[in-house]
């Protein structure tokens, strides 16, 4: 490895230490799951509802069959968080 210039991963000593030379980025500290919420509940529908049910034949049906699936999530599907309202605020984009 050392040939390689590789070094092995694993926490190495004083890891936690701040480091007063580099920039801290707030931002980027922030629980991401829970700024995210709204995508991320998209995309499991997506993979849930649509993508681990069908066997596609091709790439070109499976982005047909996603496309519909996006189209009818964003104008019919009614959703929870909305109180079974239809999404008109935030489509999910094509």
């Amino acid at each position: 490895m050392h040939l390689m210039n590789i070094q092995t991963i694993y926490p190495k000593k004083k890891l936690s230490i701040k480091n007063n030379e580099h920039k801290v980025y707030p931002y980027l500290l922030k629980n991401l799951s829970l700024d995210n919420i709204m995508i991320e509940r998209f995309w499991r529908a997506l993979k849930y509802e649509e993508v681990y049910l069908k066997d596609y034949e091709s790439v070109t049906n499976a982005k047909e069959s996603i496309r519909e699936y996006i189209e009818n999530y964003n104008s019919f599907r009614p959703h929870e968080n909305l109180f079974g309202k239809k999404n008109t605020g935030y489509d999910i984009f094509l």
